[in-house]
Order: structure tokens, then sequence, then C-alpha cells
């Protein structure tokens, strides 16, 4: 392949790959309730941390909390936020041992 064909080439893929976008969703913590419960913002966006567009409740498909004294189960859903949704656990959580907590939401364009 000639030189030129080379560079041509180089370029076309890096002007492919600026097109490309990514986007990541996470739990950001927030106060526990005062029954114990653990309660998060879930939201997605380009640049941890910040939350930059809306996720819905119904675009959670699994989800859950499990901890000492836990039985794994649903977050529930507390309130919708312009950039975000808060859940929180079904259950209440010991305050003195770590939970682990999940969702899978399902794909969408931003």
């Amino acid at each position: 392949m000639a030189l030129t064909s080379r560079i041509a080439a180089i370029a076309l893929f890096a002007a492919a790959a600026g097109a490309a976008c990514a986007h990541d969703t996470w739990f950001e913590p927030l106060p526990s309730t005062p029954g114990g419960h653990a309660v998060f913002a879930l939201g997605t966006g380009t640049r941890f941390p910040v939350h930059e567009f809306a996720l819905a409740y119904e675009a959670i498909a699994a989800s859950g909390c499990v901890g000492e004294g836990m039985a794994a189960a649903p977050l529930a859903h507390v309130e919708d936020r312009p950039t975000s949704v808060v859940v929180r656990s079904a259950t209440p959580r010991n305050a003195r041992s770590a939970i682990t907590c999940w969702a899978q939401v399902v794909p969408f364009d931003v």
C-alpha cells in the first residue's frame, strides 16, 4: 500500500472515531431514609459524575440490593428528577454492613 493510501486510511479511521459517543449509567448515593433504606440517584451521562440525561424508572429492566440481613429485592421508585431517577432499597439496610446494589437499564439513544 502506498504511503498516501495509508495516510488517507488513517485519516478516514480517525474521522470515524471522532463521531463515536458513549454514555454510562451510575448510582449517586443519597442520604438514607429515616427507616434505614439506602437511597440512590440513578442517572446517565458522558462525563462522570454529572448526570446529564433523564432516566425513567421504567427503563430499569432489573435491579436490586443485597447485604447482611437483606434478601435481594428490586429497587423501589422514589421520584423522577430531570436527569435521574431516585430509587431506594426495598428493605432497610444494616448501617454497620456493606450492601451491593445493581441495575440493568434497557439500551437507549442519548
